[in-house]
């Protein structure tokens, strides 16, 4: 799973996040870029529950190529701000 996409700009009331995966065993790598200056709306927290979930779904039972080791689960994900 290889996906990249970048923005030049933030727009007001935007939630900017970040995720990184090295390789299937390795950590999830959550990162929140910028948050609102009015906070998070109740819709954000729904999208980032539902993409914590997607990535969830999509990592759950895979195994390291090389390693064999599975692959670690999202945990909290986004959600330590």
């Amino acid at each position: 799973m290889r996906a990249t996409s970048s923005w030049k700009q933030v727009l007001p009331g935007e939630l900017v996040l970040a995720w990184r995966k090295a390789f299937t065993a390795a950590e999830h790598e959550f990162e929140v870029v910028h948050i609102p200056s009015e906070g998070v709306t109740e819709a954000q927290l729904e999208r980032v529950a539902e993409i914590q979930q997607e990535l969830e779904d999509t990592w759950a039972g895979r195994r390291g190529l090389a390693s064999g080791l599975p692959s670690p689960a999202v945990g909290r994900g986004w959600g330590s701000w």
